[in-house]
């Protein structure tokens, strides 16, 4: 093997050998490829085009402006959008009002809603969109949250694969004019025949066995906290930790809590909401303040004190 061989084996074997063992992110292994493939051919050894050409070192960078990256990119954006308006809350109460507390009805359904969206998104977008709801539909129905997130995963990748819109559909139909000799690139549409007879016959597989085959594992202690003392422990709290209670006359009754800025503006992170004698733990901004809560915020003494302006007692 030449020099630049074994540069290029090492580059990839190490990173990825990182990652594998839980040592490194999979976006900054990317990342490191790029950057020591693109010094090695600006330093003179010629990985990216013939040696001693230190332009040619900008090649390690031209993939990150070509049409799959940037429609890759703009799903996400999409996805995050519509987490951060509430559509996740609202499919998870469309889907709670479907379901209702039948499991194997749930387990259809969130394997159906993850399938169809990733027909229109990047998979892992489709699942990282449902993802909340299912969170909260375990929740509310006492359903162990893996007999839901394991259905969304493969209903996600089952709908990916009857449309172009997944990462690596994307990739391959980039690819096709670049081959020799050139091919046309495919539709949205080309997958469909074969991918959906396969999402349709693994949806009904999940429906009909899925109850009897997913694992049946309790929840993190995140999901269940159930008092003020056990958010203490699971966030290794003490004396910065506070309860505030929201007057009827709030400005924030009704608001979302991402339309409050108590974390932007006070530098306070609101963990959970008390009702009664229940604390629901907050995983995604998008829930709405109601008179007579009780939100359990962590932050310094002084910025605490300036939630009485709000209206909340603290």
């Amino acid at each position: 093997m030449t020099v630049e061989q074994i540069y290029v084996v090492l580059i990839l074997v190490i990173p990825l050998t990182l990652v594998l063992l839980n040592r490194l992110r999979e976006d900054i292994a990317a990342l490191l490829m790029a950057v020591l493939l693109g010094l090695a051919q600006f330093f003179g050894l010629g990985v990216l085009g013939p040696a001693n050409t230190p332009d040619d070192a900008t090649k390690a960078l031209t993939g990150f402006g070509t049409p799959e990256v940037i429609t890759l990119l703009s799903l996400f954006i999409v996805t995050y959008c519509l987490d951060k308006y509430g559509v996740t809350q609202w499919l998870a109460i469309r889907l709670l009002a479907i379901g209702g507390k039948s499991e194997r009805r749930l387990i259809g359904l969130f394997a159906l809603t993850a399938a169809l969206l990733s027909l229109f998104m990047n998979t892992l977008a489709a699942g990282a969109l449902v993802l909340p709801s299912a969170l909260d539909a375990a929740r509310r129905t006492g359903i162990k949250p893996s007999k839901l997130l394991i259905p969304i995963a493969y209903g996600a990748m089952l709908g990916g694969a009857a449309t172009y819109l997944t990462t690596a559909n994307i990739i391959m139909s980039g690819l096709l004019p670049l081959a020799n000799p050139p091919q046309a690139p495919l539709g949205i549409l080309d997958f469909t025949p074969t991918g959906g007879l396969v999402a349709i016959a693994g949806l009904i597989f999940i429906v009909i066995f899925g109850k009897y085959l997913l694992p049946d594992r309790d929840p993190p202690t995140l999901q269940v906290a159930s008092s003020r003392d056990e958010l203490m422990k699971t966030y290794q709290l003490h004396e910065r930790l506070w309860e505030a209670e929201v007057a009827p006359g709030s400005s924030l009754v009704n608001k979302v809590l991402s339309e409050t800025e108590i974390g932007e503006a006070l530098g306070l992170s609101v963990l959970g909401v008390r009702r009664g004698k229940r604390v629901t733990p907050i995983y995604r901004k998008g829930y709405h303040i109601h008179a007579n809560d009780v939100l359990l915020i962590v932050g310094r003494d002084e910025r605490a004190a300036q939630l009485e302006r709000e209206g909340l007692r603290v």
